[in-house]
C-alpha cells in the first residue's frame, strides 16, 4: 500500500473517512463511509439486540407459568455437599 506522500506526489487523491470533511452541495454533512466492517458491525449489533429481545419474551413467558414460577420459588438448595 502506498502511502499518502506518494499518493500526493502522484496527484492522487482520497476522500477522507471523516464526515465532516466530506460535505454535500447544500452543506450537509454526509453519513459515515463504508470503510469495509461496517456492515459486520452493523449485522452483529442487530444479532445482539434480537437475542436480547428473543430471551426477555422466553422468560416473560416461562414465568407466566405459575407451575415454573412455584417451582422456582420454592426451590431449596441442597445442603449435602456432593464430592
Amino acid at each position: 500500500m502506498e502511502s499518502i506522500e506518494t499518493a500526493r506526489r502522484d496527484n492522487k487523491t482520497y476522500e477522507s473517512a471523516n464526515p465532516l470533511d466530506r460535505k454535500r452541495k447544500n452543506g450537509f454533512p454526509v453519513g459515515l463511509k463504508n470503510i469495509g466492517n461496517s456492515n459486520f458491525l452493523n449485522m452483529n449489533n442487530k444479532m445482539i439486540f434480537l437475542l436480547a429481545c428473543y430471551f426477555n419474551s422466553l422468560l416473560q413467558s416461562y414465568f407466566m407459568n405459575h407451575k415454573f414460577v412455584k417451582e422456582i420459588l420454592d426451590f431449596q438448595e441442597d445442603k449435602t455437599k456432593l464430592e
